[in-house]
C-alpha cells in the first residue's frame, strides 16, 4: 500500500480494516518515508512496511 496515493494509504488502510471480511488481509505500507515517525504511522493499521528506494 503506497502512502502517497491519491487516497492517504493509510486512510485506504483503515478503510480496508473495517471491513470485517477483510480484518485480517495482510497489508504492507510503501512509503519513501524512512523516518521512525513514519514506520509507526504505517504499523497502526497495517502489518508492515518497506521504504523506497528497494535495492
Amino acid at each position: 500500500m503506497d502512502i502517497r496515493c491519491l487516497m492517504n494509504g493509510l486512510v485506504a488502510t483503515k478503510k480496508i480494516r473495517e471491513i470485517s471480511k477483510f480484518s485480517n488481509l495482510p497489508i504492507i505500507a510503501l512509503t519513501a518515508s524512512a523516518g521512525e515517525d513514519s514506520r509507526e504511522e504505517c504499523l497502526v493499521w497495517g502489518d508492515d512496511h518497506i521504504s523506497k528506494p528497494i535495492h
